[in-house]
C-alpha cells in the first residue's frame, strides 16, 4: 500500500510498546518502510534505550503530558504520508493487516477512518465500533457495570455495534474506538485534526462526527484484526483517568447537545457529576481494600 505514517502515543507503556513495535515488523511495516512516530508523553528521556533499534522509528519525548489528541496531532503535523495509522501502545497487529487496509482504503474512496476488528488479550471480540452516545447509551457504555454483567442487554446492544454486524462485510458505523484507526490524510485536511480540549477520551468520537458531517465514511472492517490488551495507560492513573473521562465527556456534550435540549444541561451534567464521584469512590474503596490485604500478606 502507498505510504503510511504510523503513530503511537505512550504512556508508561514500554514493555506493551515493544510488542507493538514488533507485531508491525512480524506484518510488514518495517519491510514497506513505513514511517513510524512514538511520541511519549510521560517524559522518558531514556525510552530510546529501551526500544529495539527500528529503521525509519522516530521517537520524541515530550517534557509534559500533551495528552492523546494533542501528541496524536504533534505528529500529524510531521508526516506527510497520504495514510495515517493510530495505535495505542498495547495493541498488536494481525497478519494481512496492511493488505486488507489498502483494498479497503482502495474500494471505498469515501472512506475517511476505517476501523478494525479488535480483539481482547484472550481473543474475544472487544466492543470497537459504536452509535454515537445518547442520554441512555451513557449508562451502557462497554465499561459500564451494567454491560459488563448484562452484556446482552437491548440498550448495550444498540450502543454497541460490533456484535451484531456483519463479520464478513465492511459497514458505516457512527464511530471506531480510537484504539486502533486508520484515517485518510485529505480526510483529516478537511475537517481538521484531533481536538486537543479532549485531553484524554472521546477524541475519537468527535473525530468520527466531524467526518460524517463532512460527507466522509467512518467504516468498520471485520477482515482487518489487532489485539487490544486494554488500559495499560489508563491503569497507571486510574482516579486521573476517571476524572479525565467525565471532563471530556461534558465537553461533548457541550460542542453536540441540540439547542432544543440544551434546558436539559444542568441535569446531564449534575448526572455526570453523581456517576464519577461513584466511580471514583468504587476505585477508592478497591485500593483502600488492596492496601489491607498487602498489609496483612
Amino acid at each position: 500500500m502507498d505510504q503510511m505514517d504510523i503513530i503511537i502515543v505512550n504512556y508508561h507503556s514500554t514493555d506493551y510498546l515493544k510488542s507493538c513495535l514488533a507485531s508491525l515488523e512480524a506484518v510488514g511495516a518495517m519491510h514497506w518502510t513505513y514511517p513510524i512516530w512514538v511520541v511519549d508523553n510521560s517524559g522518558d528521556t531514556a525510552l530510546e534505550t529501551k526500544l529495539p533499534q527500528y529503521p525509519h522509528l522516530t521517537i520524541t519525548v515530550n517534557n509534559k503530558n500533551l495528552g492523546f489528541a494533542g501528541a496524536v496531532n504533534q505528529m500529524i503535523d510531521q508526516g506527510k504520508a497520504p495514510y495515517i495509522l493510530l495505535l495505542n501502545p498495547d495493541t498488536c497487529l494481525l497478519p494481512g493487516f496492511f493488505d486488507e487496509l489498502a483494498s479497503t482504503f482502495d474500494a471505498h474512496p469515501d472512506g475517511g477512518i476505517i476501523g478494525p476488528r479488535v480483539l481482547n488479550s484472550d481473543g474475544s471480540v472487544q466492543g470497537s465500533a459504536r452509535a454515537f452516545p445518547t442520554f441512555v447509551s451513557g449508562f451502557f457504555g462497554r465499561n459500564s457495570l451494567i454491560s459488563k454483567y448484562y452484556p446482552n442487554n437491548r440498550f448495550t446492544r444498540a450502543n454497541i455495534l460490533t456484535g451484531s454486524l456483519d463479520e464478513k462485510r465492511t459497514t458505516p458505523v457512527d464511530w471506531i474506538s480510537g484504539a486502533g484507526l486508520a484515517l485518510r490524510r485529505t480526510a483529516v485536511e478537511d475537517v481538521g485534526a484531533l481536538d486537543e480540549r479532549f485531553f484524554m477520551y472521546w477524541e475519537d468520537v468527535d473525530l468520527c462526527r466531524r467526518m460524517w458531517n463532512r460527507g466522509w465514511q467512518v467504516l468498520y472492517c471485520p477482515r482487518i484484526s489487532m489485539i487490544h490488551h486494554g488500559g495499560c495507560s489508563s491503569e497507571k492513573r486510574i482516579i486521573r483517568s476517571v476524572i479525565d473521562f467525565h471532563v471530556s465527556s461534558f465537553r461533548y456534550i457541550s460542542k453536540y447537545m441540540p439547542l432544543t435540549f440544551r434546558f436539559l444541561f444542568p441535569f446531564v451534567i449534575s448526572g455526570l457529576f453523581v456517576r464519577m464521584q461513584i466511580i471514583l469512590c468504587f476505585h477508592l474503596f478497591r485500593k483502600s481494600r488492596l492496601r489491607v490485604r498487602r498489609r496483612k500478606g
